[in-house]
């Protein structure tokens, strides 16, 4: 029985020592400083009594219950000394689990530098536990199977040579990294989890790897923390893991939190590099368009200017002819010079269109800004266009409710020049009813309105209306000779005198009207 109780004493101070049973060797450890921090303060306390009962003060209660309390209030700070001195000089890993924490935990919400990172934790674990080497692996998946793999980040005493890239071991993440539980390499080595990942273990005692612990940020492992065996030789107890397991919680979510602005970071720098590509392109394209666009206004106005001297023979030549300036002609020929006259006046209106868009663009237009009468401009737009109203048995009227608007800063010809396009635009479009003119004083502005009983504007096409070249969808049933670029010239001219126009219309066949408005004082 005596045998028997020895070696049971025996395997179980074995099992103490070796494998962290009851961590009794810490508590010895903290046992001891504590053990030391009280005999240093009783030594200083006696020498104390001694000095001030002897030399000082006679021997009073009150003098030993003085230096009892200052012994009381000195003793925390005593036990601080021999922890940093066990841990500086004996690596007896003796250590605040709480300041470790709380003094990590704010050195990580410092930074979004990886790196930094990285330096943070080994500091603050290479200062609680002296390890003889650190690392941190970031977990990655590669090829056509996601097979994954572990990739170096910072690596501290491990001689690991060249090899930056180590494969995973299935059966140990499902049991302990999924999990967020450290693996001690030691502990695991002849269990069945060990058999099954022989391989891995074999490595890991190679490199001298004691602890993995996990990083796993929520669901999502980000990679693991290694460490190396301690300066001390000791095991890693109860209490260093589960500060690993918190501080590697803290880890993950912080290195995710990293990797996520360096991620974004990159992206907005390749953006940004993008962009800059893409404004050089566009600016270069642009510039050459310009340069066409250039080309193209001069060639418009050299052709529409070659154009205009034989088209205005023409129509002089055709108009003696049917005066019959060069003998009288029968009916057939009549109709057929009507028909060329009537062509003609359409070309030499669109040719005019065409230098009057050239001059726009190219900024070439001429302007003579006087004090007019707007309702002049307006009358003399009616007066001009009465003639193709009457001739489609349309009513044209004007009524003027501004008689005292004040005189307006324009180019009297280039306002009437708009006033008759707005008008000619919708007695083509008018079949029968009339066409009703206003002019009156809107607050700052005058407003011209044009209404009409046509066939009205789809409320899809009012706002491309003005456009070069743009003309209602269903127009040419009704007027088949339009090229889209009165309206636009109109809008330019209002807009060169700080003006705007714009067109309303209930629907399709319940009329239109079309609106210029001028500023009263420019």
């Amino acid at each position: 029985a005596y045998f028997s109780g020895l070696i049971f004493t025996i395997i179980i101070a074995y099992a103490i020592v070796k494998h962290r049973l009851m961590d009794i060797r810490l508590i010895m450890r903290k046992s001891s400083v504590y053990f030391m921090s009280l005999i240093s303060l009783l030594v200083m306390a006696a020498l104390a009594r001694f000095i001030l009962n002897d030399f000082v003060f006679e021997k009073t209660n009150w003098v030993d219950l003085s230096i009892l309390i200052v012994a009381t209030l000195f003793f925390p700070s005593v036990r601080n000394f021999y922890h940093r001195l066990a841990n500086k000089y004996f690596f007896y890993s003796l250590y605040d689990s709480q300041k470790l924490i709380a003094g990590l935990s704010e050195k990580l919400n410092s930074t979004l530098n990886v790196n930094k990172i990285y330096r943070y934790i080994y500091e603050a674990l290479d200062d609680a536990f002296h390890v003889k080497a650190f690392g941190v692996m970031r977990r990655n998946f590669k090829g056509v199977k996601n097979k994954e793999e572990y990739i170096v980040q910072f690596n501290k005493g491990f001689g690991t040579s060249n090899q930056k890239k180590f494969s995973g071991d299935s059966v140990l993440y499902k049991n302990f990294i999924i999990h967020n539980k450290p693996i001690i390499t030691e502990e695991i080595k002849n269990t069945l989890l060990g058999n099954k990942s022989r391989l891995t273990i074999n490595l890991l005692q190679k490199y001298g790897v004691e602890v993995i612990v996990p990083l796993n940020a929520g669901k999502k492992t980000i990679g693991i923390i290694v460490l190396g065996q301690k300066e001390s030789k000791d095991i890693f107890n109860n209490e260093d893991i589960q500060v690993l397991e918190i501080i590697g919680s803290q880890a993950a979510m912080a290195i995710q939190n990293a990797l996520q602005y360096e991620t974004t970071k990159s992206f907005s720098v390749r953006l940004q590099k993008e962009i800059k590509i893409a404004t050089k392109e566009l600016t270069a394209t642009n510039k050459k368009l310009r340069k066409m666009d250039k080309v193209k206004s001069e060639f418009i106005s050299i052709a529409s200017h070659q154009l205009r001297t034989p088209l205005t023979s023409i129509k002089g030549f055709t108009s003696l002819l049917l005066e019959g300036a060069y003998g009288k002609l029968s009916s057939e020929k009549r109709e057929a010079l009507r028909k060329v006259y009537t062509s003609n006046e359409r070309l030499i209106a669109l040719v005019d269109n065409l230098l009057n868009i050239s001059r726009i663009e190219q900024g070439r237009m001429e302007y003579n800004f006087q004090k007019s009468d707007l309702a002049d401009s307006v009358r003399n737009a009616i007066r001009e266009m009465r003639f193709q109203a009457e001739k489609k048995k349309l009513s044209l009227k004007f009524k003027n409710l501004a008689k005292s608007m004040p005189s307006l800063k324009i180019d009297r010809d280039k306002i009437t020049e708009a006033v008759e396009t707005l008008i000619d635009n919708s007695i083509k479009y008018t079949e029968k009813g009339e066409v009703y003119v206003t002019l009156e004083k809107k607050g700052k502005f005058a407003r011209i309105a044009i209404a009409d009983t046509g066939i009205g504007i789809n409320p899809n096409e009012i706002l491309k209306l003005f456009e070069k070249f743009s003309r209602g969808k269903d127009v040419h049933k009704f007027h088949t000779e339009g090229n889209g670029l009165g309206l636009f010239i109109a809008r330019k001219l209002v807009e060169s005198h700080g003006g705007k126009v714009w067109a309303e219309s209930p629907g399709e066949g319940k009329g239109s009207t079309f609106f210029i408005e001028l500023p009263l004082k420019k």
